[in-house]
């Protein structure tokens, strides 16, 4: 079962004649809606394509009130998506929502939908982030009630779908610091605060954590200004190659994670350390990286013992990786093994600060 979400908005929708026929828009592009949604235009053109002659219609999306056959017209203008089509007289809930569109009582559209492609807005330290839906895969339309409960439980049907879409941050290709940008991720959260501007900086957010805190955040990667920094990239890609000991986020997450930051490598010309294709120097770049924070550290008294643990946790997971490439090399690839591991033992010192 698809991830499902529902939209409703007041919309042109109407009875026609007197054969069950209706029409109208069920959905409206370009306004922002009270989910904080923007349907952008072309949202609907590949569903209505592949999907058009599939697409059900219900009463009040409940897919046991099946009321009619798709519908006959379905398209996207410059206005939203129209529909036109004619109920089944003859079923019980045909007819009855056909009583109700011709008493002026149903007169509100709504889509059953699942979210392919989207993008999220950063609007600033004030109000949410907004959502801009391009593309969605289309299953269902439905005339609906108009009623404060009935949109209240819409609301919260899609609320409740989203929570789990914000684990792993959507990806969005962002200005570039210059490669040898200094990373200080504790300095960079200094500077941030409210789940928009957090949400900018990181690629997961612990989506039962509060998200205006910090804390709910992992992976940082970006300055406050949106920049992204190649060391925090390398750093957050070798925390990744740390598996269970670099960082603990849910196993389901770890793919929307690695595609937020592969993005990222791919705006400096690198692969990231999980692909086959990824060279040693991306290794050694990461590992790099993550020196570089922890020295760092030394000032910054902020940083904790659970950080650096972490931090060391990674740097010893990308050396396993780095050793089985060396392993499988023929001819084996020069690398000094002991200055990288000199590193790891230095990073065991700063637990004494």
């Amino acid at each position: 079962m698809p991830e499902m979400e529902y939209k409703i908005a007041p919309t042109e929708f109407k009875a026609v004649g007197d054969l069950g026929q209706y029409e109208g828009y069920f959905s409206v592009i370009g306004n922002l809606d009270d989910g904080n949604d923007i349907i952008e235009p072309g949202a609907f053109l590949k569903t209505i394509g592949e999907r058009g002659k599939r697409v059900k219609v219900f009463y009040a999306h409940d897919w046991t009130k099946l009321i009619g056959p798709p519908p006959t017209t379905l398209r996207e203008d410059s206005h939203g998506l129209f529909a036109a089509g004619q109920l089944v007289l003859d079923s019980f809930w045909g007819k009855e929502a056909w009583a109700l569109m011709k008493a002026n009582a149903l007169t509100e559209g709504s889509i059953g939908y699942e979210a392919v492609k989207f993008e999220f807005e950063n609007a600033g330290s004030i109000g949410p982030m907004i959502r801009h839906l391009k593309e969605v895969r289309l299953f269902e339309i439905s005339p609906v009630p108009l009623g404060m409960n009935a949109l209240t439980e819409i609301r919260a049907v899609k609320a409740a779908m989203l929570h789990g879409l914000k684990s792993a941050i959507p990806p969005k290709e962002t200005p570039k610091s210059p490669d040898d940008t200094a990373w200080d991720a504790a300095a960079v959260l200094r500077d941030v605060d409210g789940a928009q501007e957090l949400r900018l900086v990181h690629a997961w957010v612990d989506a039962e954590g509060d998200p205006d805190v910090k804390a709910s955040y992992k992976l940082p990667h970006h300055l406050a200004d949106g920049h992204v920094v190649w060391r925090g990239v390398a750093a957050s890609g070798a925390a990744l190659m740390g598996a269970r000991g670099g960082v603990t986020i849910p196993e389901a997450d770890v793919v929307g994670v690695k595609r937020h930051l592969a993005l990222h490598y791919k705006q400096f010309e690198k692969t990231p350390p999980w692909e086959e294709s990824a060279g040693l120097d991306v290794y050694v770049e990461a590992l790099q990286a993550i020196t570089r924070e922890l020295k760092e550290g030394r000032i910054l008294s902020a940083a904790s013992k659970e950080k650096v643990t972490s931090a060391i946790s990674a740097m010893q997971g990308a050396m396993e990786a780095l050793n089985a490439l060396l392993e499988a090399a023929t001819p084996p690839k020069a690398i000094d093994i002991a200055a990288l591991a000199r590193r790891v033992r230095l990073v065991g010192q700063y637990l004494t600060y």
